[in-house]
């Protein structure tokens, strides 16, 4: 049994530090935390665990894919696994680590529909299985089970009110990620929408990430970063959109590769500081440049 389960995956974390540990800052104490294990950071006791019976109006959609009834064995296994989810995650990860791996030594795989597969996959449940995630929907159901009850109403055909809103969270994150519906909607999105490029780095100045690494990519912005390390980066750019609402503005080679210069990577970097971000990852040198540029860009906006 997994007790401590990380939302954002030990193996993705350590790519941004150096012999599997990684300097860490905290923005809200303002401080770094150096040479810290991974499995520090990014993680919750039993996140994931859930009755599975629970979410059974999703899991349902299984059963008419597959064709199977309530009273399957493997139907059932999954109904009596509360790290069914858990389980499910680190497989994605797992074949994702592969994938990393493999590109590092082989660019061609960016254009390589296994590959592009996998990759979308875990961009996508990456952005939504996150702490910060589940807290936005938390605060949503707060609210609303809070506006109901004061207007006198016990009972709601559409919501559920007698269940707590951190557990009413839960459910409807973990609903959303095993969603096949929402899941190929998303897919739709991103095999219709999106230029997919590598992206190389051979500046000074190496990637970092945050806890929310992969919110742009939920929220649909136009031009998200992928970094698969420090110095190498999976970019996704809008088709159709004007130049001047993307990040990176330089066009790829032949073999769907570009090369970012140093702003474009520090462009990418200050972006993952803005979303809802509370810890940077990755070497302390790089976190510290990006923290002294989004200081001068803030206090020049201020002059």
């Amino acid at each position: 049994m997994v007790k401590n389960q990380h939302y954002i995956p030990q193996f993705y974390l350590k790519r941004f530090g150096e012999n599997e540990k990684i300097d860490v800052y905290d923005i809200k104490n303002e401080k770094f935390i150096l040479n810290s294990n991974v499995s520090n950071f990014a993680s919750k006791r039993f996140f994931y665990d859930i009755d599975a019976t629970k979410l059974d109006s999703k899991l349902s959609i299984l059963k008419k894919i597959y064709n199977v009834s309530d009273d399957d064995p493997n139907y059932r296994r999954i109904l009596d696994n509360p790290q069914f989810i858990e389980e499910t995650l680190s497989k994605v990860e797992s074949n994702m680590a592969n994938y990393l791996d493999k590109i590092e030594n082989d660019f061609s795989l960016i254009t390589n529909e296994d590959f592009l597969s996998t990759f979308f996959i875990f961009i996508r449940t990456s952005s939504i299985r996150t702490s910060g995630y589940r807290e936005t929907i938390e605060k949503i159901t707060t609210q609303t089970t809070n506006w109901l009850k004061s207007l006198g109403i016990a009972e709601c055909s559409n919501y559920p009110l007698d269940i707590p809103p951190d557990e009413l969270a839960k459910i409807e994150q973990l609903k959303y990620i095993i969603s096949i519906p929402q899941t190929y909607k998303k897919a739709i999105s991103f095999f219709n929408n999106y230029n997919i490029h590598l992206a190389n780095n051979s500046t000074d100045l190496g990637f970092i990430i945050s806890n929310e690494p992969f919110l742009s990519f939920e929220l649909g912005f136009n031009d998200i970063c992928f970094p698969i390390n420090q110095h190498l980066s999976i970019i996704l750019q809008a088709k159709d959109v004007d130049e001047n609402y993307l990040i990176c503005k330089k066009k790829p080679s032949y073999k769907n590769i570009i090369n970012l210069d140093i702003h474009d990577v520090a462009r990418y970097n200050i972006f993952q500081n803005h979303l809802m971000s509370k810890y940077l990852f990755g070497n302390k040198r790089n976190i510290q440049y990006t923290l002294q540029l989004i200081s001068f860009l803030t206090n020049f906006s201020n002059t």
